[in-house]
């Protein structure tokens, strides 16, 4: 089936308009795909979102805070009651200080655009396993501090994929 879309309606109605495209693969949205995928795939699958991160990272902030993109600014994660959005790191991290679902949040860095859902469920891997052909639910898109690391510590499912985050460095707050 082709989608045909005049080029002058799609200017017009950009920002009220998604297109979707689909991805052909595999979504590992259950462990006996991801108990599929060798140790040598995982590690490059890994390394490449790791790439998707740092790419993510490099979006500009327009406001500094940590904010999603709909126009009230609220974070959307079932596991964050306080929705925001948040001025700098430290209202953040002030806002969830009897909260201990998030670790340690460094008070310095500065929030980063990141997709705040890399399970693996999100996550359309080529037929073969190798590598990634496309990532999918961007609702929770934000600007979140250290690309949302604390929050993928405490959301990952499986084996391996927990080391998602060891690696990327973020921006921190010069002093």
């Amino acid at each position: 089936m082709s989608l045909d879309i005049d080029e002058e309606y799609l200017r017009e109605c950009q920002e009220k308009l998604n297109v979707f495209e689909r991805i052909h693969g595999i979504t590992v949205n259950e462990k006996a795909i991801w108990d599929r995928v060798s140790s040598r795939q995982r590690e490059a699958i890994r390394l490449q979102v790791q790439g998707y991160i740092e790419k993510l990272a490099a979006i500009p902030n327009p406001t500094g805070g940590i904010r999603s993109l709909v126009p009230s600014g609220e974070v959307f994660h079932l596991q964050l009651p306080e929705k925001g959005p948040f001025a700098p790191t430290q209202e953040f991290v002030a806002a969830y200080k009897n909260h201990d679902v998030l670790g340690t949040i460094p008070l310095d860095c500065q929030p980063v655009f990141s997709h705040q859902d890399w399970d693996l469920s999100n996550l359309i891997l080529y037929p073969n396993l190798d590598a990634v052909a496309g990532v999918i639910d961007w609702e929770r898109a934000c600007f979140f501090p250290e690309g949302g690391r604390s929050m993928h510590k405490m959301c990952h499912q499986w084996d391996g994929w927990e080391k998602l985050f060891d690696g990327p460095d973020f921006p921190r707050a010069s002093t």
